[in-house]
């Protein structure tokens, strides 16, 4: 077999952390290897070996890094580094620790219960609120109802969505003081390896890039400004104004998005009700918005509000969704305006 395009193909299924093809791939290369240049008992192959261990512990590839530590066993006295129980931090330290004192096969193993960790967490009916604190999941203060009147959901331009978006606008919506604080809001409330929906997706979703994902699905107006956002896995045209529903499975995603989407819905409530139809128990709905907006296409029910009514309108549609729990608030007022001169430290 050709290795150097075996080897290609494994340093990209790596990037991609398809390890589990990565470590039959790894494989294949061993053994094209072993048959150019013999038996892997003398002393160069297994420095050989070596090697590539530190290169899969380099890039975190621990179920890799196993398989050629047992093979390593049979020459080399297996570390005696043992780990005792503990929560997910101590898990990752302990894993780090086995990788460093050249245990892999501990380390793959120590990997695995964080996994199974994360695994049960998400499986708990609990909400993680960043890393200071957890709330258990309280019932919906009140039954699904519409909240908006039927003046509300009119806009001052009612020319069809498709048609109003068909140009793709090449611009982030939001001022980059707020792109940084929402970033650094998902980086608290997102976990790390979800599956995130971005409600509205455009050009950019705002997730950090330090933030490892499973899958970010982008669904929007336009295809060209979400093709131009990187940080999606995927992306569907889909009117929400024209069908609410979403083109997802039941219990899809850990996390929905909705930046500066909410004020262009009609439907709120039924899109709401999807957002929850699609999160996994224990899932976080983020909704964000700011002062500027697109005037002509927003609803009459958010013309009509300021931003502090505006907020109050959105924990009303969140309270009035039966899949979904009380909301929590925030919201920053700039210093220097009146308001923030009055409470400096409102949030």
């Amino acid at each position: 077999e050709n290795v150097a395009q075996l080897k290609a193909d494994l340093k990209r299924l790596a990037s991609e952390e398809r390890y589990s093809e990565a470590a039959t791939l790894q494989e294949r290369i061993r053994v094209a290897e072993e048959k150019k240049r013999g038996s892997d008992n003398s002393c160069g192959n297994l420095e050989q070996l070596r090697a590539r261990l530190a290169d899969c512990v380099a890039n975190e590839q621990y179920a890799e890094a196993a398989e050629l530590q047992e093979r390593i066993e049979a020459l080399t006295p297996k570390s005696q580094f043992r780990a005792s129980g503990g929560q997910r931090e101590q898990l990752k330290s302990q894993m780090q620790q086995a990788a460093e004192s050249g245990d892999y096969a501990l380390a793959a193993q120590l990997q695995g219960e964080i996994k199974e960790a994360d695994e049960e967490a998400r499986s708990q009916l609990t909400v993680t609120r960043g890393p200071m604190q957890t709330y258990k999941l309280r019932k919906p203060s009140k039954p699904a109802e519409r909240i908006l009147t039927d003046e509300e959901r009119t806009r001052e331009n009612e020319e069809p969505d498709y048609l109003f978006y068909e140009e793709p606008r090449m611009t982030l919506y939001v001022d980059m003081p707020f792109a940084k604080r929402l970033q650094k809001l998902y980086s608290k409330r997102v976990m790390a390896g979800a599956a995130v929906l971005d409600l509205g997706a455009a050009c950019a979703t705002y997730l950090p890039e330090e933030l490892p994902l499973r899958e970010v699905c982008g669904l929007g107006m336009n295809m060209e400004e979400m093709q131009a956002n990187e940080e999606l896995t995927a992306r569907v045209v889909h009117d929400l104004n024209e069908d609410p529903a979403l083109p997802y499975m039941d219990q899809q995603f850990d996390a929905v998005l909705c930046s500066n989407a909410l004020p262009y819905l009609t439907e709120p409530e039924r899109v709401l009700e999807e957002a929850a139809r699609v999160l996994r128990p224990g899932g976080v709905l983020i909704i964000s918005f700011t002062d500027r907006c697109l005037s002509s296409k927003v609803t009459r029910a958010w013309s009509s509000r300021g931003n502090l009514d505006r907020a109050t309108l959105v924990q009303e549609l969140v309270n009035g969704c039966p899949g979904l729990t009380a909301p929590e608030l925030i919201w920053e007022v700039n210093p220097m305006s009146s308001a923030g001169v009055m409470v400096p430290g409102l949030r």
